[in-house]
This record gives C-alpha cells, sequence and structure tokens, in this order.
C-alpha cells in the first residue's frame, strides 16, 4: 500500500524509516537550513531535500548525489517486485524537477556553491558533494594522475621474464606477463582480473624481480582486512615453487610481513586519523595494495596522502566484485576512466623491446591520459576449466546473462550444485544434516576439526569451508545461521573448545581488525583465541579469552564479510524473498569464493532478479581523473 505526499520539509521528515532517511539525514537537512544567511522561507525545502539527500547518499555509499538522476523521481524508491513489509504503509512524495530544484538552490550560494568555502559543492555535472568528500577525491585524483606519469627507474623490467616459470608471451597473449611488465615499468598500476587469473603470481613475481635487483628494497604489502592479508601471505608461499631467483631473494619473501591498511598507517584509538599522513610520509619504495576493491574512499585518500612521490604503487583486486562498505567504488571508477585493452606507442615499443614480442593492441590517440598505461584488466582464468559450473556461473552473473543463469542451474556440475530453500522451517535441519556430512575435499569429515590435535590441523580444516549469506540477519541471515550451529555443536556453551570467533571492531593495541577470524582453543589448562599470524608464515598469536574484544561466532558469514577470503568450499544461503540487497555484484562475489565447490541453496527465481540488479555508485572520480 502506497500514500503519495506534498513535497516539504515537514512531509520530508515523514520518511524516516530503513529505505528512506535516516535521523543523521534529517538533523544534516536542518542543519544546513539553520547555517543559511538567506531569508528565502519558501525555497528552504529544496535546500533541506539536496542536504538530506546527499547524506543519505553518502549513508547508501555514494560519494555525492547526481541531482539530475534524483530530480522529478519518487522519494523512496521502492524497487518493482520487491515484496513491502507487512502492515508497512509506503509513504513517498515527487522530488521537483531538475530546472526547479536547481534554480531554488542557486540562491543558497552561502552553503552550496562550486568553491571550497561552503559545506555542500556541486560539480559541472550538477552533483552535490560533502566538503571533505570533493576534497578526498580531488586529493587522490591528483596523487593518481601525478603518479602515473612516473616511471621506475634502471629499467626494473630487464629480464623479469626469466624471474618466474607463469610468465611467457606468444600470439594468444599472456596477460600476467603484460600485467608484470606494467607493474615493473611503472610508479603507478592498477590490476584488475577475477578469481584465478593469476593476480598472487604477479604480486609474487614483482616482489621478486624488485629484490633480485635490490635486495634492500623496503616493500610494504598490504590488504584491507587481516583475513586478505593472512590470505596473500599463505597464497604467495604457494608461488614460491615457480620463481626462478637466488635463496636471498626466496628467504626474503618468505619472512615478507603483510599488514591491514589500518596497521601500515597506525591506526589511533577511537580516532579517524592516523600516525602516517600528508606530514608525516610512509618510508617504503613500494607499496602493493591487493583487493583494493574493498578499499572506500576516505580510506584510499588517508592511505594515498602518506605514500610519498617516490614510492612505487600497486592496485590489486576485481572491479567486478562488491564495492566497499564505505562510500565509493575506487577500484571500478579507475578502470571505467580508461581505454582497458589499449596501451601507447611507448609502453608497446618497450614491451617488445623487452620481449622480442608485439603486444599487437590498439595504439593510444597522442591526447589519452597516461593513466591508460597503469591500468590492466586480466582475462585468463587458470583456476577453473571454461566447462567448470563455477566459471560458466561467475561470468554469467557478471555480464547479466540471466537466461544462461537459469540453464546452468538446470544442469548437473561436479563443482556446482543448486538446491531450492522453501522455506524457513526447513534451514535448521537442512543445516545440520549437511554440516554432519560435509567432508573437505572428499576425505576428512568438517566436524573433525573439533578433535584435532593442535590448532594448526583444526584451523586447516575449519578454514577451506565456510557458509556465507546475502545478509546478516532474519530467517537465512548469518547471525540465525550461527546460532542454529553453536546451540547444535556445543549446547549455547560461552566459549567452547572449537568456537570460531569474528572480530566487529579495530583494536589497533591488539593488532586486531574488524573482520579478524580465530579459533578457541586450549593451551595447557587455558583456554585461549587463536589467529594465524600474517607476519609468520604459518604460525599463530592467541590473547585470553579475558582480552578478547568484541565478536561473534562465525560458522556463517556475510558475503560482505566473506571478501578478501578464499574457502575450498562454501555454501551460500539466498532468502526465499527478494530483497534490494541482492544485487549482480553480490552473487559474483559470494560464488567466487569457492575455490573448488560451491553449493547454493536458494530460488532460481531469486538469483535472476539478484542477477538483473546492477549497483551503480555516483562518484565524481572517473571525470577527474580524465
Amino acid at each position: 500500500m502506497t500514500k503519495q505526499l506534498n513535497f516539504s520539509i515537514h512531509n520530508l521528515k515523514k520518511l524516516k524509516h530503513r529505505d528512506g532517511f535516516a535521523n543523521i539525514d534529517l538533523a544534516f537537512g536542518d542543519f544546513i537550513v539553520e547555517l543559511t544567511d538567506k531569508d528565502y522561507s519558501a525555497k528552504e525545502k529544496y535546500l533541506f531535500a539536496a542536504a538530506a539527500i546527499t547524506s543519505y547518499s553518502v549513508r547508501n555509499r555514494h560519494i555525492c548525489v547526481d541531482l539530475i538522476k534524483f530530480a522529478g523521481q519518487k522519494f523512496p524508491e521502492y524497487s518493482s517486485g520487491l515484496q513491502l513489509r507487512p502492515n508497512f504503509e509506503a509513504e513517498y512524495l515527487d522530488l521537483p524537477k531538475f530546472e526547479e530544484w536547481w534554480n531554488a538552490l542557486e540562491i543558497f550560494s552561502d552553503v552550496i556553491s562550486n568553491s571550497s568555502e561552503t559545506p555542500l559543492r556541486y560539480d559541472n555535472k550538477k552533483r552535490i558533494f560533502l566538503q571533505k568528500y570533493w576534497n578526498y577525491e580531488l586529493e587522490l585524483s591528483q596523487f593518481i594522475k601525478q603518479k602515473s606519469k612516473l616511471r621506475n627507474e634502471n629499467k626494473l623490467y630487464q629480464n623479469f621474464m626469466s624471474i618466474s616459470d607463469r610468465l611467457s608471451y606468444s600470439e594468444n597473449k599472456n596477460w600476467q606477463t603484460i600485467a608484470t611488465f606494467v607493474a615493473l615499468r611503472n610508479k603507478f598500476s592498477v590490476i584488475s582480473g577475477g578469481p584465478g587469473t593469476g593476480k598472487t603470481s604477479i604480486i609474487t613475481t614483482i616482489i621478486a624481480q624488485i629484490f633480485t635487483h635490490n635486495i634492500e628494497a623496503n616493500i610494504a604489502l598490504c590488504a584491507p582486512t587481516g583475513k586478505a592479508a593472512a590470505r596473500i601471505k599463505e597464497s604467495i608461499n604457494t608461488e614460491i615453487d615457480h620463481l626462478n631467483c637466488s635463496e636471498e631473494v626466496l628467504e626474503k619473501l618468505k619472512n615478507l610481513e603483510t599488514y591491514t591498511i589500518h596497521r601500515l598507517l597506525g591506526s589511533k584509538y577511537r580516532s579517524p586519523f592516523f600516525k602516517h599522513n600528508k606530514s608525516n610520509k610512509l618510508i617504503y619504495d613500494w607499496i602493493i595494495i591487493d583487493e583494493s576493491s574493498m578499499v572506500d574512499l576516505p580510506l584510499m585518500s588517508k592511505l594515498f596522502q602518506a605514500i610519498p612521490k617516490d614510492t612505487a604503487t600497486v592496485l590489486l583486486g576485481d572491479k567486478d566484485q562488491l564495492a566497499s562498505v564505505e562510500a565509493g567504488a575506487i577500484l571500478n571508477d579507475l578502470c571505467q576512466s580508461v581505454e582497458l585493452d589499449s596501451f601507447s606507442e611507448k609502453l608497446q615499443n618497450d614491451f617488445k623491446e623487452e620481449t622480442n614480442s608485439s603486444l599487437e593492441l590498439p595504439y593510444l590517440e597522442n591526447n589519452t591520459s597516461d593513466l591508460n598505461d597503469c591500468i590492466i584488466e586480466l582475462k585468463q582464468n587458470y583456476r577453473f576449466s571454461s566447462k567448470d559450473g563455477i566459471a560458466k556461473m561467475k561470468d554469467a552473473i557478471r555480464n547479466g546473462q540471466i537466461e544462461a543463469v537459469e540453464n546452468i542451474l538446470r544442469k548437473e556440475y561436479q563443482d556446482l550444485e543448486f538446491n531450492i530453500l522453501k522455506s524457513k522451517q526447513d534451514l535448521a535441519n537442512k543445516i545440520l544434516d549437511f554440516i554432519e556430512s560435509l567432508k573437505i575435499d572428499g576425505d576428512t569429515k568438517y566436524l573433525n576439526y573439533l578433535q584435532a590435535e593442535d590448532i594448526k590441523t583444526a584451523w586447516d580444516i575449519f578454514s577451506s569451508f565456510k557458509i556465507i549469506s546475502s545478509h546478516r540477519k532474519g530467517p537465512f541471515g548469518s547471525e540465525k545461521i550461527n546460532a542454529i550451529l553453536k546451540t547444535y555443536l556445543f549446547n549455547n556453551e560461552e566459549y567452547p573448545i572449537g568456537l570460531p570467533v569474528m572480530i566487529s571492531n579495530n583494536h589497533p593495541n591488539l593488532d586486531l581488525y574488524n573482520g579478524d577470524i580465530g579459533l578457541i582453543w586450549r593451551e595447557n589448562s587455558q583456554k585461549r583465541v587463536y589467529f594465524p599470524d600474517n607476519r609468520s608464515g604459518n604460525k599463530f598469536r592467541s590473547i585470553t579469552l579475558a582480552r578478547l574484544p568484541q565478536h561473534s561466532p562465525v560458522f556463517a558469514m556475510t558475503i560482505h564479510k566473506s571478501q578478501g577470503s578464499g574457502f575450498n568450499q562454501i555454501l551460500m544461503i539466498l532468502p526465499n524473498q527478494d530483497s534490494p540487497l541482492l544485487t549482480r555484484e553480490l552473487l559474483y562475489t559470494g560464488i567466487t569464493r569457492a575455490r573448488k565447490y560451491c553449493e547454493i541453496w536458494s530460488d532460481s527465481t531469486i538469483i535472476k532478479k539478484a542477477t538483473a540488479r546492477q549497483v551503480n555508485r555516483h562518484s565524481g572520480l572517473k571525470e577527474k581523473l580524465k
């Protein structure tokens, strides 16, 4: 049931609920109206609406408000086909037409303008920014544009193909080889690719080549979360066998420490500021950031402010994954700001001189940005065969091919299985039956981790499988699934041996960050919580239960939280009703957490609707980069 309201400040304030405004949006609207010195009370509703919707948009992970797209639309927008909450009267109003709205806003030039003097700022595309988000974008784009003009000295890429047996070049184009060359050639580079496209091989090869040229090089390898940082360390150790370099270089690689971005910058307890900033720069020759699609605009801007001009910087990630939990979609914006698969004549000549092979790609026109030579998308997949169900499904979802998705769900694959989840009443029994019979790699029973002799054996079994869900709350959410399994396995004992826990907030004093996962285990007669130590290979570090910060059980996690992680096997559970959270990017991210096997519990109609729904975050970064 819907009800239309007239456009007024009073009625805008009525739209405070899950789908509309939050208290902070309305408070910000009031603040901006009170701040203006202009006395146009009849026009204040336009200013209030612009301010409140700017806050609403940032809260919904946009960098700005595209006023042209909002103007004349219903607010809130209830997506067609979604079932409204029971007994909920969906009130909405029609926002003013663009010309009417914009003409009214121009009156309030003391609080909204295209200068740095006002709290709200707009650009030439009529997008409205909070002033600090405009500054974040501007500083980040300036850093990237300046960095993209710089090259690494002494032709660091010379003889790079001999460093790893992964590298080759032929008429079929080895994109791993091209990406490695691009990263070694430039002071700034961006490498985007899906799972199994060789990003870890590239990281390992780049670092080995750097150490071969300078064994004393100071390299920072980091990721947004502790899980992602630990995963890089594990992955690099598996790639070492493919390198052709000295024992000294191999030893440096094995002992290379990985960081979360927060630890690298030096988090301050309960503060948004860091030890390292534009006045106190980081001291590294190279900074390599994996899983960069997860990094939001404020954090990326603060990181780049702390990077010295001469420090080479590499971003790696998957532009098709879910973007950051906070505002921005930086990796996607970077890739959209250039013409992919096209490089300058100079870069192609440098590549040919080094490899005796031609890239045979289109030359860029002379007036194209230097940034185009710094960004590359990996195309080949080395993990999945094109005949595998996971490979077919992830490609169909990424490309929005709804009919292909439906056909894949009907077929049988060894690595992909689909089961219909009819109702929430089925969930508990179905999960318990599944977990009891689950075997890891077809051999070891999953629940054997509870009887393991040591923490490493327990961790290896436990971390090879994960249940992931689209939602945290609700009958099919991760909280419900965790409660079911904790009750079944431990009879609700508060801190049993074998309980997995996930940290909920950043705690720099403990070197624990939001998303870090540990296992409760016994050391002699004392229970402790063990976390993988990404500074020391396969070792663990532990803390007492008394020091364990805010946390939650984690047999299951949301797909958002699973970013930066990979598991041999996953079970992905989606609700039996449609939701705005269910998007193409969410499905793609979920299914690509699986290395070997993925089972999906859902309804084919839900999966098709999610495949059709694509996230589009508003920002001005692409234009600033151009």
